[in-house]
Parts: structure tokens; C-alpha cells; sequence
């Protein structure tokens, strides 16, 4: 596997979507890390350090970025983990000048989520709009790491977008260890809500953002469809019981994308499968994963 270069600086807001657009790499210097996408997103000047990571906010307390450094270096070892990557496979060389991870913990946002390709945003849990949902803040902070792990395994940075949304968010809940899919009846359940809805619901169909159903993007309901995704991806990487791909598959798969094969390419030379095919037979491939014994 190719060296990886580790350029992070951390936008993440809750609500597990990613941004990779090239344009939004690149921080300024003016109060410290923020997008061009997100202006009004800036820090104290007063951030938190880790061993990897620097963690500013607004308006958050000190106790909280404390918090969050922690807890952003123990997710970051489990995404390591989680895919077999050591410390030598990466170079750490963010933009900034402190060579460090920025995480900017936002204090008033939250229904905010977002990751690309240099890091992420992050709702507070000290603001005024955190109620207690404790287990979900922490699988779309790990799901948004997991995306920028995501862009460093691509490398591209125009390329970022190249791989499947459904496989791109697959993955991040797939390493933030969020398996919400565990049974034929919700994937049944699953069917019988989307029946009427444009795609019936096939997560596999979702290659862009523009083939959410409309229905779906007014009414805010994109997230259903995650847990669909990840069960996709956990088959792909299930050896002995799905499709006999693995994680080393998965690097090799986003290092193509990095070097500019197209997602259909990859995921046929890499998974032994035609992603059509796959597509097509999406529900009948997982009702006969979801039936095996553990």
C-alpha cells in the first residue's frame, strides 16, 4: 500500500455527511481553520492539543475540548484497527503550521456533521443543542474520522469524489463500528417503506448525490439509508461469510480510485463483482447473509 499523506484539519458537523470538494481543502489562517463552505465556523483562539489532534470551538469550554481530543485519539486507533493501518503508513503533514489534526467542536450548530478531505466539524456537547444522545454523537464523530481516513486511503484530492456515495458512507458507518442492520425484518421492513419510492429504497443505486429520490432529499430522510450502505460494505468485507473480500480488498480498492479508475472498474477488479449485478441483486444477496448463523 502507498504511503499515505495525512493532511487533516477537521470540519465535522452532526449529521454524517461528507464534503470532498477539492475547493474546501484548504484552510485559511485568518482565527485559525475554517471552509470557505462554513464561514462563520471559526475559533477562540484557545484550542486544546493532542498526541494528533487540535481541537478548537467557539464558544465551548475547555473541559469539553479535552474531551473531544481524547476521545478523537482513541477513535482514531480504532479506525486504525478497524483496517489494519499502522503509524508508518502515514505521514503526518496537515496544511497548518502546528502539524496537527484540527477538530473544531461547534458550540451553537446541531444538526451539523461534516467531513473532507483535510478533517472535521463536530457538534458540541456543552451547547445548547446537544440532548444526551450520547451513542450517536459518538458514531458520526468515528463515522466523520472514518471519511477522512477515507480521503487519505484515495489520496486524490480530485479524485475524493470518484468511489460510490453508498459505498463512501457505508464505509464511515462501517468504522465507526455502527452495524444497525442485524435482520431480514428490517431489511423487510426496509422494502415494504420504499415500495412506492423512486429506486424502492436499493441503497446500491445511490452511486451520487443526485440519485437520492426527491421525496427523500425534502424530506430529510437521506440517513435511513445509511445503515442499508454499511450492510452493503459489511458483506463486501465479511471473508467468511459474504462476498470473501477483505480490508486489504478495501485499500486496494480506494488506492485504484486514488490513481483515477472509475468506481464500476475498481469495484469489479477488487470485490469479483459487477456492481450492476450487485445492484440488481442487492436484496436477495443480503436476505441470505442476514439468514446465516453467527
Amino acid at each position: 500500500m502507498k504511503k499515505i499523506m495525512l493532511v487533516l484539519i477537521a470540519t465535522m458537523v452532526f449529521g454524517a455527511c461528507s464534503d470532498e470538494k477539492e475547493e474546501n481543502t484548504t484552510a485559511t489562517k485568518w482565527r485559525g481553520s475554517w471552509t470557505p463552505r462554513y464561514p462563520n465556523l471559526y475559533h477562540d483562539g484557545e484550542p486544546v492539543e493532542g498526541e494528533n489532534f487540535i481541537v478548537y470551538s467557539d464558544k465551548s469550554s475547555q473541559t469539553w475540548r479535552k474531551e473531544v481530543a481524547v476521545k478523537a485519539e482513541e477513535s482514531l486507533s480504532d479506525i486504525m484497527t478497524r483496517f489494519d493501518l499502522k503509524s508508518s503508513d502515514f505521514d503526518f503533514v496537515p496544511l497548518q503550521d502546528e502539524r496537527k489534526i484540527h477538530i473544531l467542536t461547534n458550540y451553537d450548530q446541531w444538526n451539523i456533521a461534516l467531513a473532507y478531505r483535510d478533517g472535521i466539524i463536530i457538534r458540541s456537547k456543552d451547547g445548547p443543542n446537544f440532548f444526551g444522545d450520547h451513542q450517536t454523537w459518538q458514531y458520526v464523530f468515528q463515522h466523520e474520522i472514518t471519511h477522512v481516513i477515507e480521503f487519505l486511503l484515495i489520496g486524490t484530492p480530485s479524485h475524493s469524489n470518484s468511489s460510490s456515495v453508498w459505498m463512501r458512507e457505508g464505509f464511515g458507518n462501517y468504522g465507526a463500528r455502527n452495524h444497525r442492520i442485524q435482520s431480514v425484518e428490517e431489511l423487510e421492513a426496509w422494502r415494504e417503506k420504499m415500495k412506492d419510492v423512486e429506486g424502492e429504497g436499493n441503497p446500491i443505486s445511490i452511486v451520487g448525490w443526485s440519485d437520492f429520490p426527491e421525496s427523500v432529499v425534502s424530506g430529510g430522510t437521506t440517513g435511513e439509508y445509511y445503515g442499508f450502505f454499511e450492510l452493503g460494505v459489511r458483506y463486501i468485507l465479511d471473508e467468511e461469510k459474504g462476498n470473501g473480500t477483505n480490508i486489504d480488498n478495501l485499500k486496494a480498492y480506494f488506492e485504484d480510485i486514488g490513481d483515477g479508475v472509475s468506481y464500476k472498474a475498481a469495484f469489479l477488479k477488487h470485490f469479483n463483482m459487477d456492481a450492476d449485478e450487485f445492484r440488481d441483486n442487492y436484496w436477495t444477496i443480503m436476505k441470505e447473509y442476514l439468514e446465516q448463523p453467527e
